[in-house]
């Protein structure tokens, strides 16, 4: 969990409130189309304005993030959690705040609950008023599938919050039932992300040496390593795991990685195939019309540049 604040707070994540910054439109081009109007469920002017703010850690298709630190990115501890307030749209796909207290992150359910990771690392379940009711006393990482039943997340088996070193787990809540299991008992195991069809779940292992992606059937099973396999190194053929900026096309994830020099890069991953292509530059990757991903290039401060996923690594 903190890895990630801290990742974030490097791109300047230190300012309070909602004072978005414009972003400039996408540069004409001889087959250029006109952009989309919306991308998922935000106006694209408003996705836009999102992905300038330097206070947005997250952005998806569904809500965004936007949280504010009271120091120095290098002061993070147990007690200087980043404050945040979690960002909705409207019925019109414009902008509302909801600030809830404690709350780190966010991921929004189909009944119009929030499954928010706290900043005292707990993972709860609530109606945007209140928590309706604990669903871990610590995690990182969290997902929920798209039916909204079930969350998976980065757990630990000790009574107590987790020091540095001990052996974590991927586990799964139903959140009808209230039942937990182990799915995957790798302490080098992270970022669990359910397939689409809810019956599979990726996540990020280094058991091989090199950080991979790998599956795991939810119906039992051996772990199936997807990428990276054999290399030692990050060189020439490696694939970087996929972060929290991450969206699925089709059954096509795509995601982007800080790669050399602190760019983000904007990678595909198909999951029929195996095959991993770098397919452009920016950050905030969300579903766009006609099968293409809208981001926001960092470097020309473009937005929205759509992206296909072709292309070659």
């Amino acid at each position: 969990m903190k890895e990630w604040i801290q990742r974030w707070t490097g791109w300047g994540v230190f300012i309070w409130g909602l004072g978005i910054l414009g972003c400039s439109p996408a540069e004409p081009g001889p087959s250029s189309r006109r952009p989309p109007e919306k991308v998922g469920v935000f106006e694209m002017d408003t996705y836009c304005r999102l992905a300038a703010d330097p206070q947005v850690v997250e952005l998806s298709h569904k809500l965004a993030v936007s949280c504010q630190r009271s120091m120095g990115p290098t002061d993070l501890d147990e007690d200087n959690f980043p404050r945040c307030r979690i960002l909705l749209p409207d019925e019109r796909g414009g902008l509302r705040g909801r600030s809830i207290e404690g709350a780190i992150t966010a991921l929004a359910l189909p009944d119009g609950g929030l499954v928010v990771l706290t900043s005292d690392e707990r993972l709860v379940l609530h109606d945007g008023r209140r928590i309706v009711r604990e669903i871990a006393s610590w995690a990182a990482e969290p997902d929920v599938d798209r039916s909204g039943r079930f969350v998976a997340f980065v757990g630990f088996s000790g009574e107590e919050r987790p020091d540095l070193g001990d052996p974590t787990h991927i586990a799964v809540v139903d959140l009808q039932r209230g039942e937990r299991r182990v799915v995957v008992d790798d302490p080098n195991a992270s970022s669990p992300l359910f397939t689409p069809d809810g019956q599979s779940l990726l996540f990020v292992t280094a058991a091989s040496g090199v950080a991979s992606i790998a599956r795991i059937s939810l119906a039992g099973g051996s772990v199936e390593l997807l990428t990276n396999q054999g290399l030692e190194d990050t060189g020439q053929g490696f694939v970087p795991p996929y972060e929290r900026q991450r969206v699925w096309i089709g059954d096509t994830l795509v995601y982007s990685f800080i790669g050399e020099g602190n760019q983000a890069e904007v990678w595909a991953f198909s999951l029929a195939t195996s095959f991993a292509s770098r397919i452009g530059r920016g950050v905030f990757p969300v579903p766009a019309e006609g099968g293409k991903v809208a981001v926001r290039d960092e470097v020309s401060g473009r937005c929205p540049v759509l992206l296909g996923l072709g292309g070659e690594p």
